[in-house]
């Protein structure tokens, strides 16, 4: 009977390397991975190939690393293909309606490898002109959100009237917060058109007439009411 020759010259059949063909690159199960494959833990289990935008630094790796301008989000398995941040929205429009203004914007034309993109909204405003801006008010108000919006849209009220605005429509992904170069966003400038909402103060000035006698001139017999403008009439002459 013949003898299996690495039979033959192994002290041990159970340590016979078992030799995987027809898998270019992964050699032996027990083998040390090569450069392109990895292992992410040790054991029987195949050599993988390198998920895409990544690659293994030197043999035996147990992870790929991502390439340049590519990342892995902390919940990304090994085995998922790093991505990149995604471009800007596209075709942003805007429709002012006196002191509020409604934007509507495109997905990104390159989500960036990733279907988890959000949208947040900056609002600027520039009272000269649109190279001198500063971050708008607290009392502006966005519906439904200004940050991590899933639709593609958004409204933005209690804005001041005839004042110029620049608004920003960033899109980011899982890994955005990764890279360093700064958010591609869509950009946008109106202008509103419509003076605010006038609110009369719930504060009233009361200034009571003159007393009898006092010998106020008719220009002086008079008193008035203020709230924002001031409302007066003629005091009865004793």
């Amino acid at each position: 009977m013949a003898r299996d020759p690495l039979r033959w010259l192994s002290p041990c059949a159970s340590s016979v390397p078992r030799i995987v063909a027809g898998v270019p690159g992964r050699g032996s199960v027990r083998a040390a991975c090569e450069l392109g494959f990895y292992k992410s833990a040790p054991g029987d289990q195949l050599c993988a190939r390198c998920p895409p935008h990544s690659h293994s630094a030197a043999p035996a790796a147990q992870a790929c690393r991502c390439d340049l301008s590519y990342y892995r989000a902390a919940l990304d398995p090994p085995s998922a293909a790093c991505t990149r941040p995604p471009s800007a929205p596209v075709n942003l429009i805007s429709s002012v309606n006196g002191t509020s203004v409604t934007l509507e914007w495109a997905p990104p034309l390159d989500p960036g490898g990733r279907s988890d993109i959000t949208y947040n909204a900056v609002c600027r405003r520039c009272p000269w002109a649109l190279s001198h801006c500063e971050a708008c008010g607290s009392g502006t108000r966005f519906v439904p959100q200004q940050t991590s919006l899933v639709q593609a849209s958004l409204l933005v009220a209690n804005l001041l009237a005839h004042m110029n605005y620049s608004f920003w429509i960033e899109a980011v992904n899982g890994v955005s917060d990764l890279s360093p170069e700064p958010r591609r966003a869509a950009i946008v400038n109106i202008t509103t058109n419509q003076a605010g909402r006038w609110r009369r103060s719930s504060q009233l000035l009361a200034h009571p007439c003159p007393p009898r006698g006092g010998g106020q001139s008719p220009a002086q017999t008079r008193c008035g009411l203020w709230a924002t403008g001031r409302l007066s009439w003629a005091c009865p002459l004793y």
